[in-house]
C-alpha cells in the first residue's frame, strides 16, 4: 500500500475514485435539506461490518465527527441546501426503503469497510433507483486516516471530497478543486471551480422569507411575527435561515398576540442544521429577559420559558450562532402559550382536498428549489382507501418546446404503511407513458421523457396494491430537466401455461449493486410474475412480485461470479394462465471502480497525468432468456411457482 511521506511533497499519490466510474453525475437531491448519521461499528455494509471507530482510532471520536460535518459545512455555507445529523439505527446498509427522509438514518450514511487496495474511500450521489444506498460514504478501513499529519490521509480533505460527490458533483480534473480525483494535498475549503458547481445544481444559499429587502438583523430592521396556529390557537411558527457565517435573524412580537400566562420559545435545529444556536428574549428596553445556547453540533435545539410579559409591549427575539464554523443553517422558531398542546408544525404543509383535476393544488407559485433546474417537493397525506392526490405544474421553456425530462418520485414520510404510486397526465387527463424507476419500500419514482413546455401536466398520487393501510403522509418531488436514467433490458419474453418460468444467466465481472426492474404488461386475467435471483448455489438473494400491468423493483449487492435470474407467472385467482408478456431491466448503481494509484513523475507536488484505466470487461453479462426446469412440479399460481430454484 502506498501511503503519502509528506503533506505536499508526494512521493505516490491515491486516485480518490476511478475515472471509468459509471455514476451518473448531475442529479439534484429532490429535497437539499439532507441528514446525515453516523454508523456504529458493526453494522452491516454489503454483509462487511463497520469499523469507522477502529479505522479512524487516532482521531478522538468527537473531533472525527466533527471533521466530517466540517466538509460537509463547507458546501452548505455557498448553496442552498442543509444537513442535519440524526441517529442511526443500526439497519444493513442498502435494506429496502426510501433514499431521502427515512426515519431509521441519516439521507447520508457514514461508515468505514475495507475497499480496493487504492481506495481512500467512496461515495454515492442521489440516484432516482438508488434507494437508501443514496448518500452513503464509505471511508477505506485499510487506510491511515488523521489530521494534517505525515503518513495519513488528511480526513477533512477526503470527506470534502466525498462531500461534493454525495450533493451530485463529478470529479474534477482542476488540482485546485476539492473534486481533483487525487489526494495530493492537505484543503483548507473549497476551491478552483467547485462553488460554481453545486450553485448549478442548488443556487447561491437564499435568505429566508423574512429578510426582506435589507434583511432581519437589527432591531430596527426585525420581522413581525404573527399567529399562524390552526384552529384559533395563537402558536407562532417561523421557518428561517441563517444564511452568512455573520447572520443574525431579529423577529418583533407582542404580548396580547398570545394568550396564557408563560410562553415557549423553542429554536430546532436537531435534524435541520448544524447550527448551534443562541437565543435571546428582550423586553421593549432591550433589557434580555432568558437566554439559552445549544448543547452541540446536532444537538442545538433550544427552549426559553416566558413570563410576566405585559400585554400593549413589543418584545423581542433574537437567533445567532455560537460556531463560527457551522453559523450556516435552516431552523425552525415555534413560539406558543405552555398551556398549548399543539405541535411544533412540522406537517403543516400538508395539502389534502386536492382529490380531482378540478380541484388540484397548482405548483406553479412554488420557487424552485434548484439552482438551474426546476424542482419542487410537497408534502401530502392519502387520507383514505380511495384518496387520489392530483397536482398540476407547467415547465417553463420555449412555446412550443420542449421541457426535457419530468421526473417525479413519492416517498412515504411515516413508515411502510402506505404503498403510494404516481401518474402522469396530460392537460386532458390522458395517462402519460412513463418509466418506472422504482418501486420499493414505500418509494415509487417516474420519468417522462420530452415534457412539452408551457403546456400543463397533472401528477397524480395514489395508494397502489401493497398498501396495508388506508393512511399515510407522503414527499412528493417533481424536476424538470435533469439527466434521464436509461437501464438497459436484461431478460424480456413472454410466460404462458405450458412455459411458466425462464431463466437466465448473469455473470458479474466486479463487485457491485445491481437494480433490478421488473415490468409486466397488462392482461384481462388477474395475473402476476415474480422475478428472482439466486446465487450460483441456488439460494435465493431477493424475490419481487408484479401484478399484471404494475412494476417492481429492488436493489441487491452482488460480488464477482454467476447467477441466476428466474422469472415465472401465474394468475392469482387458479384461473387458467393467459400469455405474460414481461421485461427486467437493470443496471449498476454509482458504486464507483476501484481506482489505482499513480507515482509523481516529480517530487513538485503536482501528480502526472493519470493514465488511461484498463481496459475491463462489461460489470454485468446476461445470456438469453430460456425455459426453467424447476426442481419439483409447478403450480401455476404467482404466489408460488416464482421461488423456485433453477436447476442448471
Amino acid at each position: 500500500m502506498k501511503r503519502t511521506q509528506r503533506l505536499r511533497l508526494l512521493r505516490s499519490v491515491e486516485a480518490l475514485e476511478g475515472r471509468d466510474c459509471p455514476t451518473l453525475f448531475g442529479n439534484a437531491w429532490l429535497d437539499p435539506n439532507l441528514t446525515l448519521s453516523f454508523a456504529a461499528d458493526g453494522t452491516s455494509v454489503q454483509g462487511v461490518p463497520n469499523t469507522l471507530d477502529a479505522a479512524t482510532n487516532a482521531i478522538p471520536g468527537a473531533v472525527r465527527n466533527r471533521e466530517i460535518l466540517r466538509a460537509f459545512q463547507s458546501w452548505v455555507n455557498v448553496a442552498n441546501v442543509n444537513i442535519g445529523v440524526v441517529a442511526d439505527d443500526g439497519q444493513a446498509f442498502g435494506i429496502a426503503g426510501v433514499s431521502s427522509h427515512d426515519p431509521r438514518f441519516g439521507d447520508v450514511r457514514v461508515a468505514a469497510v475495507p475497499l480496493a487496495a487504492d481506495d481512500v474511500a467512496l461515495a454515492l450521489p442521489f440516484d432516482p433507483t438508488a434507494g437508501t444506498r443514496a448518500g452513503d460514504l464509505l471511508f477505506n478501513s485499510s487506510q491511515p486516516f488523521g489530521m494534517a499529519q505525515a503518513n495519513a490521509y488528511d480526513l477533512y480533505s477526503i470527506a470534502l471530497h466525498e462531500a461534493g460527490h454525495v450533493f451530485g458533483l463529478a470529479g474534477s480534473t482542476d488540482p485546485n478543486s476539492s473534486l481533483y480525483s487525487y489526494a495530493d494535498r492537505v484543503r483548507t475549503g473549497l476551491g478552483g471551480t467547485d462553488v460554481a458547481d453545486i450553485r448549478k445544481l442548488y443556487g447561491e444559499r437564499r435568505g429566508d422569507a423574512y429578510e426582506g429587502v435589507g434583511g432581519h438583523e437589527t432591531t430596527a430592521t426585525a420581522a413581525r411575527l404573527q399567529p399562524n396556529g390552526p384552529g384559533g390557537t395563537k402558536t407562532i411558527r417561523a421557518t428561517a435561515d441563517l444564511t452568512t457565517t455573520t447572520d443574525a435573524d431579529v423577529f418583533t412580537f407582542k404580548a396580547e398576540q398570545l394568550r396564557g400566562g408563560a410562553y415557549l420559545v423553542r429554536v430546532q435545529t436537531s435534524g435541520l442544521s448544524l447550527v448551534v444556536p443562541r437565543v435571546e428574549a428582550l423586553d421593549a428596553k432591550g433589557n434580555v429577559l432568558a437566554s439559552q445556547i445549544g448543547a452541540g453540533i446536532g444537538a442545538g435545539d433550544v427552549s426559553l420559558r416566558l413570563t410576566n410579559l405585559k400585554e400593549g409591549d413589543t418584545y423581542t427575539l433574537r437567533v445567532t450562532s455560537t460556531d463560527a464554523t457551522f453559523a450556516v443553517g435552516g431552523y425552525r422558531l415555534t413560539l406558543k402559550p405552555e398551556s398549548d398542546p399543539g405541535d411544533d408544525g412540522a406537517n403543516d404543509a400538508e395539502v389534502n382536498g386536492n382529490d380531482s383535476a378540478a380541484a388540484s393544488t397548482s405548483l406553479d407559485r412554488l420557487p424552485a428549489l434548484n439552482g438551474t433546474r426546476e424542482n419542487f417537493v410537497v408534502a401530502g397525506t392519502l387520507s383514505s382507501t380511495a384518496d387520489v392526490d392530483y397536482y398540476r405544474l407547467r415547465p417553463s421553456g420555449a412555446s412550443g418546446g420542449s421541457a426535457g425530462i419530468l421526473s417525479a418520485g413519492v416517498v412515504v414520510t411515516d413508515g411502510l404503511g402506505i404503498d403510494p404510486v404516481l401518474e402522469i397526465l396530460d392537460r386532458n387527463q390522458v395517462k402519460q407513458a412513463v418509466t418506472v424507476l422504482v418501486h420499493d419500500g414505500g418509494e415509487y419514482r417516474v420519468q417522462l421523457a420530452n415534457a412539452d413546455a408551457n403546456r400543463d401536466y397533472y401528477v397524480v398520487v395514489r395508494h397502489g396494491i401493497g398498501s396495508s393501510r388506508p393512511t399515510g403522509n407522503y414527499t412528493l418531488g417533481i424536476d424538470f430537466g435533469g439527466p434521464a436514467v436509461e437501464l438497459p433490458a436484461l431478460a424480456a419474453g413472454e410466460l404462458t401455461a405450458s412455459g411458466p418460468a425462464n431463466t437466465s444467466t448473469l455473470t458479474v465481472t466486479e463487485g457491485q449493486v445491481l437494480h433490478i426492474v421488473l415490468a409486466v404488461e397488462a392482461t384481462a386475467v388477474p395475473s402476476a410474475v415474480r422475478v428472482s435471483l439466486f446465487d450460483a448455489g441456488n439460494r435465493p438473494l431477493d424475490s419481487r412480485p408484479a401484478a399484471a400491468g404494475e412494476t417492481t423493483s429492488f436493489n441487491v449487492f452482488l460480488r464477482p461470479g454467476t447467477y441466476q435470474l428466474l422469472v415465472g407467472g401465474g394468475t392469482t385467482s387458479g384461473a387458467a394462465m393467459p400469455t405474460l408478456l414481461y421485461v427486467v431491466r437493470g443496471g449498476a448503481l454509482s458504486d464507483p471502480i476501484g481506482p489505482r494509484a499513480i507515482d509523481a513523475a516529480t517530487i513538485g507536488g503536482n501528480p502526472q497525468p493519470p493514465v488511461p484505466p484498463p481496459v475491463v470487461p462489461a460489470p454485468v453479462a446476461v445470456t438469453p432468456p430460456r425455459p426453467a426446469t424447476p426442481t419439483q412440479p409447478v403450480v401455476p399460481t404467482a404466489p408460488n411457482i416464482l421461488l423456485l430454484p433453477p436447476t442448471d
